[in-house]
């Protein structure tokens, strides 16, 4: 009989549709969209014209918020954990006692703070000279510039903001690393290294190198998206002793590593490796999945669910990205949220231009994640409804 896994007891996201999964969740039923043509700045160089930027007032400017971090992207992330870490009162346990597992998109460098290097670098003719940076232009870099793009060091500021003093970890950068993140922190809960952990996915920032970077990847028509997810997962006697409501379980987890040859991202076979081996880990059979949350962004992707679920019509699939954008490292926690929502209220979104779909009782949510170099995730949630 499969050990029962970790209860999450609070949940919060912040997405291009909404500040909350209500409002996530809701926008998402009524098919809506948060994708749009980017206005900040030119972003055809980049391959791209589209992305799913977070509403006006969601996330406070940079120095005008609860935390430290000076970045829009720590400002994302100190929110929704925030807001996870005060619903579930974790302050009723041992500082000791909390762990802290965080999946991080890439920080970039804001654009403002190597100007005056660019600007002390110019040649002759007025261009950036590399010469010139190294024999002084550089100097013109505050010498803590390189921590601002380091996520262990966001994910510290927000930890000593917390009083998270427990067991701690952050991964890099994409799906696959979100999916890692439940991952670790179930494995801890397990062991008893602690009682309580707060897992988070942030996303990259809306910008000109996170553009670039897509268009790398290979991988058309990817429309990226900003926002950011946090879950505070507590075992069963954690919950008991402190009364809490339970949202759902999450009842399985796997991860692997497998390229596929056709293209970015893991093999058909690498995902329902992963799929298998996190339902088998849930006790669970793929004919009691009620509901899928995808990716949809590759075909080895549908072929993994094709041999998953053969000749299935009842299966909901989501795919939170065509209305959010790619989240990359937060894509597993706010398509865990999703699950949760749609669980809880037995009706999946459309996010393919239908109607919602009902969810039979006892159904399971699968929820999928995969990084660009090959790496798959799985995870399986259980209602509690």
């Amino acid at each position: 009989m499969a050990r029962p896994g970790p209860l999450a007891v609070a949940a919060d996201v912040v997405t291009a549709l909404g500040d909350g999964i209500a409002a996530t969740f809701t926008a998402l039923r009524e098919g809506r969209s948060g994708v749009a043509r980017v206005e900040a700045f030119d972003p055809t160089p980049y391959g791209a014209d589209a992305a799913a930027p977070l509403p006006a007032g969601t996330v406070p400017p940079p120095g005008e918020g609860p935390t430290r971090v000076e970045t829009p992207h720590g400002a994302r992330l100190d929110r929704v954990a925030r807001a996870v870490h005060d619903a579930a009162r974790a302050g009723d346990l041992p500082r000791e006692a909390l762990g802290l597992y965080v999946a991080v998109g890439v920080v970039d460098s804001p654009p403002q703070d190597v100007e005056p290097a660019l600007a002390a670098s110019r040649g002759a003719d007025g261009h950036f000279d590399l010469g010139a940076f190294f024999a002084g232009g550089f100097r013109s870099i505050h010498p803590h510039w390189p921590l601002r793009m380091l996520g262990n060091v966001v994910v510290g500021q927000l930890a000593a903001e917390l009083d998270v003093r427990g067991d701690n970890l952050v991964l890099a950068a994409e799906a696959d690393a979100g999916v890692r993140a439940f991952a670790e922190a179930a494995e801890a809960l397990a062991a008893g290294a602690v009682l309580a952990a707060l897992v988070a996915g942030v996303s990259d920032t809306l910008g000109p190198a996170a553009l670039l970077r897509a268009s790398m990847r290979g991988t058309p028509g990817l429309v990226l998206g900003e926002g950011a997810g946090a879950f505070v997962l507590e075992t069963d006697a954690s919950v008991s002793a402190r009364g809490a409501r339970p949202l759902g379980r999450l009842a399985g987890s796997a991860t692997a590593f497998g390229a596929s040859d056709a293209g970015p991202g893991p093999a058909a076979e690498t995902l329902e490796q992963v799929a298998r081996a996190a339902l088998d880990e849930a006790g669970r059979r793929p004919d009691e999945v009620g509901l899928v949350v995808v990716e949809g962004q590759s075909a080895e992707e549908a072929a993994a669910r094709r041999a998953l679920f053969p000749g299935r019509t009842d299966l909901a699939v989501v795919a939170p990205a065509v209305a959010l954008g790619h989240l990359l490292a937060a894509a597993p926690a706010v398509g865990s949220a999703v699950a949760l929502a749609a669980l809880s209220t037995g009706e999946a979104p459309s996010t393919a231009g239908g109607r919602p779909r009902a969810l039979a009782r006892g159904r399971v949510a699968l929820v999928l994640g995969s990084g660009h170099a090959g790496g798959a995730g799985a995870l399986v949630w259980e209602g509690v409804r």
